[in-house]
């Protein structure tokens, strides 16, 4: 596609010296592309087309800015030079188009993930250096520390008082729970029952709801009073701070109730 030729025949409106001039420039635009000073090429038959306004100077134009991968200014060029360009050109310039088209997307998808590998490798740099300034502080701290540390708190470091409160908690999970689990079986046989009598409907005693609800009930009250002592053992844990004891408290579920045992 590359335009080799001069043409002679062309009568120029300027004088012969702009002629010689766009010459000159027509033949250094030609040698600054061979040597792949596509830019320096671009401007050269830039000015030559200023001066002759020959449409071959735009086809040039077009294929350094293609070979310096400035695809959106080849694509412009070669759009100029089809308005000039003979009919019997149209069709292969025409599929010159839609390869610099397709060439135009291929490069911006890679430019685009070579821009996104940069801001990852840039964003681990910033994770590592925040990692090790953390870790330089940390040492820092470390070597400020005093010879003779504080005191612990020593129900910070007591695993009766932290299991005490760890089972208070879970107790009064379950037994909230298990309330609202009295609370569903209730109103499921509400309409079967009457509770002050105990009388039921067959249909609810053959489902067994008033028996899952009377367990339900007395273990729900068996959990909220175990809460209780549990909250208590723990508040006197915790006004106990400097008296050493083997006090264990063990909790078993046994026959939809809650079984209780310990050493104090």
């Amino acid at each position: 596609m590359f335009v080799l030729f001069w043409l002679h025949q062309v009568c120029f409106a300027e004088s012969t010296v702009s002629e010689e001039r766009a010459k000159e420039l027509f033949y250094n635009g030609q040698l600054l592309y061979e040597e792949q000073e596509y830019e320096s090429a671009v401007l050269a038959w830039q000015k030559g087309y200023e001066i002759t306004q020959l449409p071959a100077f735009l086809k040039n134009i077009a294929l350094a800015h293609e070979a310096n991968q400035d695809y959106p200014k080849a694509i412009d060029y070669l759009k100029q030079y089809r308005a000039f360009a003979p009919f019997e050109e149209q069709e292969e310039l025409k599929v010159w188009l839609v390869d610099l088209e397709s060439k135009q997307a291929k490069y911006a998808a890679e430019q685009a993930k070579v821009e996104e590998q940069a801001q990852q490798e840039q964003g681990n740099n910033t994770n590592q250096n925040t990692t090790e300034t953390e870790i330089d502080t940390t040492n820092a701290a470390a070597n400020q520390q005093p010879e003779t540390l504080p005191t612990a708190d020593p129900q910070k470091n007591n695993p009766l008082f932290i299991g005490a409160i760890g089972s208070t908690a879970i107790l009064a999970t379950s037994a909230t729970l298990m309330t609202m689990r009295t609370a569903s079986l209730y109103t499921a046989i509400e309409s079967g029952c009457d509770l002050s009598t105990g009388l039921c409907t067959q249909s609810v005693l053959d489902d067994g709801l008033l028996d899952d609800f009377q367990g339900a009930q007395n273990t729900s009250l068996l959990l909220w009073g175990t809460t209780l002592v549990g909250a208590g053992f723990t508040t006197w844990q915790l006004l106990d701070q400097g008296t050493e004891t083997n006090t264990s408290l063990h909790f078993n579920l046994w026959n939809r109730g809650l079984l209780i045992g310990g050493t104090f």
